[in-house]
């Protein structure tokens, strides 16, 4: 009896251990792990002129909610990489963080600092929104293009290109359909419903940003119950900051390298 009575004692303390290590990790640690991950995609309609050409991803940036060292780290970590184009899939700043006139220069230049021969784009996020004019200058004075609901064609010194598609939920246009290969990109994931690109990019989830086994996502859990119905490429971006969900499981913040190959 005895040793059935230490036993469970035993087992209370370590799922009390695990939990304590759990909540410390998911709400600290986590938060600010960043890393790079790399993906490959090989396809037929990929031009040989872009053969290797590297594409650099990143989203949910909420400028300085988790302060300025991190977001130092975030770019520090970017002048490290290797790419030639850069898409941003929104949320650029966090609404509720007011930042100071020294603030919004410093993400100038370290947005400005970023160097991408065949551009770089971005689309809008919700927080954007609700400060628009302040996410339109630093945009402007940093070299990166906002993109609503379009198509357009990337070329790399030569005549082959790739199509950029861009989707806003809030723009309605609809321009002309491009032929070969495409990346289509929009911050809401509803937006890629009627996608066939090969390569799909999404931001707003940050990929559900608390993922529990059996439970799965914690974190806007209505857009993650949407699936792009294609056998195409789809990244669910964990993004890199937070807003008023302050923990992290299973969703560390990323950087996505993506690698095309000519197939």
């Amino acid at each position: 009896m005895k040793n059935l009575v230490k036993a469970l004692l035993l087992s209370l303390v370590l799922i009390g251990l695990l939990i304590y290590i759990f909540y410390v990790d998911s709400t600290n640690t986590a938060l600010t792990r960043l890393r790079v991950e790399k993906k490959e995609i090989v396809h037929e309609q990929i031009p040989a002129s872009f053969n290797n050409v590297k594409i650099l991803y990143f989203s949910d940036l909420h400028a300085y909610s988790l302060g300025s060292e991190y977001q130092s780290k975030i770019f520090d970590k970017i002048q490290s990489l290797d790419f030639d184009l850069v898409l941003f899939g929104g949320d650029l700043i966090e609404s509720s963080h007011n930042m100071s006139d020294e603030e919004v220069l410093a993400l100038i230049d370290h947005m400005n600092a970023i160097e991408a021969p065949l551009g770089k784009f971005a689309v809008l996020g919700d927080e954007d929104r609700n400060r628009l004019e302040l996410v339109q200058t630093i945009y402007a004075q940093s070299g990166f293009e906002i993109l609503g609901t379009q198509s357009i064609p990337l070329h790399n010194l030569s005549n082959e290109y790739i199509v950029l598609n861009t989707i806003d939920l809030f723009d309605s246009s609809i321009g002309p359909k491009m032929d070969g290969f495409s990346i289509t990109l929009s911050y809401d994931p509803l937006g890629l419903e009627m996608s066939s690109s090969p390569l799909l990019l999404s931001a707003k989830t940050h990929n559900g940003q608390v993922r529990l086994p059996l439970f799965g996502a914690a974190y806007h859990k209505e857009a993650m119950e949407y699936t792009p119905v294609t056998d195409a490429m789809w990244i669910s971006s964990n993004g890199l900051g937070i807003d008023d969900y302050q923990a992290r499981f299973l969703t560390d913040p990323s950087l996505y390298l993506i690698t095309l190959i000519q197939k």
